[in-house]
Order: structure tokens, then sequence, then C-alpha cells
């Protein structure tokens, strides 16, 4: 599949990205302003990836991964990027203060995942329901606390596949949940200690994680190990040794050697999920987050707003494709009237994006500090230590 189909989405998302930013400007966060652009450029690439999955199942009917590299990558890297990018931020959060306000980082990661992703279920149970006659309509409880437990998608209403709905996109917040239940067993380790007491204690958390991921909720637990790479970029972000590196990868050559290593990615490795590609893509991403921002790209204002509305482009991305494919059901006739469709597509998923940030994700963030507060109130009223 010709790249040139990606780079004409890409350019696509970025001029609607500018034009809804001019309505609501986004918020420039100083410090990480190129892994907030970062984020939505991961969050489109995820999307062209599956819409160039949508095409090999609607001409074959097979749903795989595209034979393309190019493709192919835009998919896995951009789930790469995701779980460093949770790794680098949280370990930040649990690493920059004496004492962890263990309340508000929970009562801030449900707010910002949840509403969303119960929206996301909703449209997903409405779609399936939709597809199928009314004499299916059987609801079973125990498929819905599935999905609430981030448990995978079950075939609702007798639909063969029903997570093609949402194209399966939910099981990254599985492992993101894994990731912010051992934070407060990392935290031991998270402040000032010695090199090999931080090694001893993570290998003894990443080892029980990747044991209960293994045995317990058959997970692939190398993807655990990402968070990790996402942990050593910050530690290399904030030691003083690495200050001569930062400069240099901040730079004109650090851009250079992001696409240099992005292209070696493409041309080498058609998976993104192995050991030497998921370190090249360390090197990138550690080249990003010491500010590198390609040459001004990742600060532009679209890419602040793609960064924005990044969730909602990833959670409801399957979701919109389906309804148009499958749904719709479009004539395709060729690769270029194809692209025109999900061009189409990505105007549509792009405004409901917003529309739900706006009127989801953005009401509830900013009402974790009043949760938190009352959480915190509960629990210094009503649970008292343990005195001898």
């Amino acid at each position: 599949m010709p790249s040139i189909y990606a780079i004409l989405i890409s350019m696509l998302a970025i001029i609607l990205a500018h034009i809804l930013s001019r309505f609501d400007m986004p918020k420039q966060y100083k410090k990480f302003q190129s892994l907030d652009g970062l984020r939505g450029m991961a969050a489109l690439f995820v999307f062209i990836h599956h819409a160039a999955i949508w095409y090999g199942y609607k001409t074959s009917g097979i749903w795989a991964e595209p034979s393309s590299n190019l493709y192919t990558h835009f998919g896995q890297g951009g789930v790469i990027i995701f779980f460093m990018l949770t790794g680098f931020l949280f370990w930040g959060k649990i690493s920059g203060t004496k004492q962890t306000n263990w309340i508000k980082l929970y009562s801030s990661r449900v707010m910002r995942i949840m509403p969303l992703y119960l929206f996301s279920a909703i449209l997903l149970i409405a779609v399936a329901y939709y597809c199928t006659p009314f004499a299916q309509h059987v609801f079973h409880l125990h498929d819905y606390t599935t999905i609430l437990l981030f448990r995978g998608t079950p075939d609702l209403f007798g639909i063969h596949n029903t997570w093609i709905i949402n194209a399966a996109v939910t099981w990254t917040l599985t492992y993101e949940w894994m990731f912010y239940g051992a934070l407060p067993i990392m935290s031991v380790v998270a402040h000032p200690a010695s090199l090999k007491t931080k090694t001893l204690v993570l290998s003894a958390v990443y080892g029980s994680l990747i044991y209960i991921a293994f045995t317990k909720y058959q997970l692939h637990s190398h993807f655990l190990l990402l968070f990790a790479l996402g942990i050593l970029t910050y530690e290399v972000y904030v030691a003083s040794f690495a200050k001569r590196i930062r400069q240099f990868m901040s730079g004109v050559y650090g851009s250079l050697l992001v696409i240099a290593l992005s292209l070696t990615l493409i041309l080498h490795y058609h998976s993104g999920y192995s050991t030497p590609a998921e370190l090249l893509y360390f090197i990138i991403f550690l080249t990003i987050a010491s500010g590198n921002t390609l040459f001004g790209i990742l600060a532009s204002q679209a890419l602040m707003k793609l960064g924005e509305i990044s969730y909602s482009i990833y959670l409801l991305q399957g979701v919109v494709l389906y309804t148009i494919f499958q749904i719709g059901n479009p004539p395709i006739h060729g690769l270029p009237l194809y692209w025109l469709v999900v061009g189409a597509t990505l105007l549509l998923l792009m405004l409901l994006s917003n529309f739900t940030y706006l009127f989801i994700e953005r009401p509830f963030i900013d009402r974790a500090p009043s949760l938190a507060f009352k959480l915190q109130s509960f629990w210094n009223r009503n649970i008292k230590p343990v005195t001898s």
C-alpha cells in the first residue's frame, strides 16, 4: 500500500487539528511539549493503521496486520510510544515528590480514563445491538462486567468477533492499569536510592507483574517492559551526567537521528514488537523526551490539539471505522477512492473526538481535584491509623 496515502491523511489531520485549535486553544505544557505532540501523532498513526487493516478486511474478509511495514509500524509504534509515555510521565510523578498523594493520583486516573471509556463501551454495545435482530438481544451480565474490568470484548448478541467494532483498542488499558497498580510498590525506590537497590526492587516488581500477566490473564508480558523503558528514559532525562546527551538530542542532529531510526524501522523491521525494534523506538522516544520537536512540528498548535484529543481519537476510531465501512458499506473501487472515504471518516472522527473531549473528558478531568479532596476528607475522618 503506497505511503502517499499515509502522508495525505496525516496532512489532512494536521489541517483539521489546526482549524479546531482556532476555536478552542489547546493547553500548553512547556515542560513536555514535544511529548504532547508525540501523543497526538501516535493516535493519528494508530487510526491510519486501522484504516489500512479495514481495506484488507473489506477486500479479503481477513482481519490482519497490513503487509506494508509502514502501516504496520503506525499501529505497533503508536502503542509502544503510549506505553513508554505512561512509564515516563508516571515515574516522574512519583519520583518528583517526597510523598506521593495516592488518592489524588488514582482519582485523576479514574476521572481521566473511565468516563470516556464508559462512553466508548456504550457506543460499542449500541452498534452491536443495532447490527443484530431483535430476537438475539439477550443481555448477559458477565459480558458487561468483562468489558468494565478491561478483560476484553466478548461476543455480544451473537456477533462473532465483536471486538472488530472497536478494533480491540481497549486491550492496552489492561496493561496501563497493571502499571498503575504497581506504582505504590515501585515508589519505594522512586526517591534517591542506590542504582543497585533500584534495580533489585524494580526487577522484583516487574518479575511479579510478568508472572501475573502470563499466568493469570494470558497477557503478553513483554509489553510491560515498555513501561520500564519509559522509566529508564525519565532517569536519563533527570541525570546530570546526561546533560550533553540531552542537548545533542534536542537539536537538529537529534531530529535527523529520529528520521534515520524511523526509516531503519520501516525498511528493515516488519514488526515493532521485537527487542531490536523496541530499542530503536526507545532511542526515538528518548530523543523526543529530551525536548526535540522534529523541527518544531511536535510543538505546533495543530499537534498540541491532536495530543489533547488523542485519547478520544484512540478509543473511538474503531467504532467510527466500523460504522462507516461495515454499516455504511461504501463502494470500494481502488485505493484512491478508499482513502478518500478514509479522509471523510477522519473528519468525522476528529469532530466527534473534539466534542467528547470538551463535554466528557475535560469536565471530569476538572472535577478530579474535587473528588480527591472528598476522598481525602473521608479517609481522614473515617480511617483511623492503628496505634499501640
